[in-house]
């Protein structure tokens, strides 16, 4: 009987000592899910101010967008009421030029049958009407250049259009990763 009392002792013994490792474990199990929890909040926290961080360089970026779209549209307004006042300018002045032109021509016709002394006066009115003619060149090369300017700001306002898109896809690109990710952590 005292060899079952002292085999049962021992087997009290062992299972003290087997439930003190469980419990033990217990306690490392419960720091590795507090460290975890810990750890899973923290990469929250990170990923949330890093959204945060892009939501604020986006608002910039499309208030500076909004910006620039309103400074080319003045611009280009501006262009295009210059190119408008020029044309309408030349388009006067070559009116002008021809009419004065179609009246120099009669003068000339007129005067051809005059004595010596109105080819001196001839020569000058040809003179007049080839200043005119280079006067009428320096507005349509002006005219020219200035829808040529008009051009380039269209290209300008719709390059800077393209990198806006390009812009505002990469945030989304950048977004819907984030999510993918803050969504694979979660589950």
């Amino acid at each position: 009987l005292s060899q079952s009392q002292a085999d049962l002792e021992e087997a009290l013994i062992e299972a003290e000592e087997a439930n003190k490792q469980l419990e033990a474990m217990g306690d490392v199990q419960s720091a590795i899910e507090e460290e975890l929890v810990r750890t899973h909040d923290e990469k929250i926290a990170e990923l949330e101010s890093v959204i945060n961080s892009l939501r604020e360089e986006n608002a910039a970026l499309e208030e500076d967008c909004k910006r620039l779209k309103q400074e080319l549209e003045k611009e280009i307004e501006a262009h295009e009421e210059e190119a408008r006042i020029k044309t309408t300018e030349y388009e006067t002045t070559q009116n002008q030029y021809a009419e004065e032109i179609a009246m120099l021509q009669g003068k000339l016709d007129k005067t051809a049958s005059e004595d010596r002394s109105r080819e001196i006066e001839l020569k000058e009115w040809e003179e007049a009407i080839k200043l005119s003619k280079e006067e009428t060149q320096k507005f349509q090369d002006e005219v020219e250049r200035l829808e040529l300017a008009l051009k380039n700001s269209k290209a300008d306002y719709e390059a800077l259009q393209s990198e806006m898109e390009e812009l505002t896809q990469a945030f989304d690109d950048t977004a819907i990763r984030e999510k993918r990710e803050s969504d694979g952590q979660h589950a």
